[in-house]
């Protein structure tokens, strides 16, 4: 699994980005819940099906895990950049 970094601006805000290069697609929907749940349990909530308020720390949109703070991306990227997959 390969994890890919960019940096964006939104509302005039500068946020961290990761998204997720794997294969099968099915697998990256199972990922996918993990590295979200993981987020709720470091990172606490974020919004849902909508940008992120004032107080998020982080966002799950178009197949990318977006942090406000690019600490959190860092240790976003140490816990799953080696993340082997139990199932292959």
């Amino acid at each position: 699994m390969k994890l890919l970094t960019e940096t964006k601006m939104f509302e005039g805000e500068q946020y961290y980005l990761v998204s997720i290069e794997y294969d099968p697609i099915w697998k990256k929907r199972e990922l996918w819940t993990k590295m979200d749940d993981w987020c709720w349990d470091q990172l606490g909530p974020r919004a849902i099906n909508n940008w992120p308020r004032n107080n998020d720390r982080w966002l799950a949109n178009n197949q990318a895990f977006w942090f406000k703070n690019e600490a959190d991306r860092t240790m976003f990227i140490l816990k799953w950049a080696q993340y082997e997959d139990p199932n292959t």
